[in-house]
């Protein structure tokens, strides 16, 4: 292991907060059931990246930023999942989010005969921490002042 120390004191923190959906219920025999969830930006946040995460029947997963006045900004789009490659996308530049937008995460499943994973088309899957159950989370990676940011009250 190498270890390398910065010559000066850290600025910032990386942090990363899932939005999670732990009440999704994929109906049987369903090719593109989507579920949605959101999370309100409570300050500025330079995103860094993401991490989509969901399992078996995962076919799709898109990352939005909507800002206060509607307008939305797709920030990652995965039209073909693989739960086979649970990757990190990073930004090159980190993207700036304002406070009081929301991030939108959409995920598709494909709860059908036609998805060669599936081991039950016929069961109804609900979020479970096994590979036969199904989870969607949608890791962001941001960062912030070693100082707090001032957190919008609501």
């Amino acid at each position: 292991m190498g270890l390398v120390f910065a010559k000066d004191k850290p600025q910032y923190e990386v942090r990363t907060v899932g939005v999670a959906h732990m009440g999704i219920s994929i109906p049987p025999h369903t090719a593109a059931h989507v579920e949605t969830k959101t999370q309100r930006v409570p300050f500025d946040i330079p995103i860094m990246g993401f991490m989509p995460h969901m399992h078996i029947r995962g076919a799709a997963f898109k990352y939005e930023a909507i800002d206060e006045s509607g307008k939305s900004e797709i920030l990652l789009d995965i039209p073909r999942y693989d739960f086979n490659w649970q990757l990190n996308y990073s930004y090159k530049t980190p993207k700036l989010v304002p406070r009081g937008s929301t991030i939108k995460v959409t995920a598709v499943y494909n709860n059908s005969e036609g998805n060669a994973a599936n081991p039950d088309p016929g069961k109804r899957v609900k979020w479970g921490p096994q590979t036969i159950d199904e989870m969607m989370i949608g890791y962001v990676e941001y960062f912030v002042p070693l100082t707090e940011p001032k957190v919008e009250a609501k």
